[in-house]
């Protein structure tokens, strides 16, 4: 399938100028970068010019899938997957939300279609709420203060069309930052959507639970986990 269009976007100023094998995952493979947990197995942590780096390819889920794993319609660059989803981070960056920026993204364009890939900063953490639940109970307080931030998040219009437990990282300080923006949309009116977001995050936390009672091990998350969060959500 011949190309009929590379695009390289970047996001905010850096003396890095990425190029082309920077967004390919062979390239770091053979490099021995290693690969992200959560998502659909499309992220790998890199390192370029002393930054440590977030390389993700945009990958389908569900039933399309099957027909295409990677190929999405071409109908403008302003309607692509990454040039919609670094929007939304810079809106939550300016409101001051805790999320990484969007260093770069590349778009492959093929007639009618195109493959993506985006690079943001890596922050720096402990791992996702999901894996941190494996181990440890979070503090009553810690629950209210993802709550406290979700509502933020919906005060300043961003509906995360993906919000669970893996894409809602912990710091080193215990602090808790929102990751994976693709198909997140800046909303001009609350609405029902807010609380779809909820609901998506507690489904996750109640099908991890599942998964792990099913294998005998721990996952610390009570129903009065989620009443600290309502309350901090209030």
């Amino acid at each position: 399938m011949p190309k009929s269009r590379l695009i390289i976007q970047h996001c905010q100023q850096n003396p890095h100028q990425f190029q082309t094998k920077e967004f390919d995952f062979d390239h770091w493979q053979s490099l021995q970068a290693k690969p992200l947990a959560g998502g659909r197995g499309a992220s790998q942590k890199i390192e370029i010019a002393h930054q440590s780096l977030v390389l993700r390819q945009y990958r389908r889920g569900g039933l399309m899938a099957r027909l295409s794993r990677d190929l999405y319609l071409w109908t403008g660059l302003y309607r692509s997957r990454p040039w919609r989803e670094q929007r939304v981070m810079q809106h939550a960056l300016e409101q001051g939300l805790p999320v990484a920026e969007c260093m770069a993204f590349k778009i492959e364009k093929y007639r009618l279609f195109y493959r993506a890939a985006i690079i943001t900063r890596f922050i720096p953490h402990q791992g996702t709420l999901a894996s941190c639940l494996f181990d440890n109970e979070l503090e009553v307080s810690q629950w209210q203060e993802l709550g406290r931030l979700i509502r933020k998040m919906h005060q300043t219009g961003i509906n995360h069309a993906d919000l669970n437990a893996n894409n809602i990282l912990l710091n080193k300080d215990q602090k808790f930052y929102l990751i994976d923006f693709d198909k997140a949309r800046i909303m001009s009116n609350q609405g029902s959507w807010t609380d779809n977001n909820t609901k998506r995050l507690l489904r996750s936390l109640h099908k991890i639970k599942r998964q792990r009672s099913e294998q005998e091990l721990a996952f610390h998350f009570e129903p009065r986990h989620w009443e600290a969060f309502q309350s901090g959500y209030r």
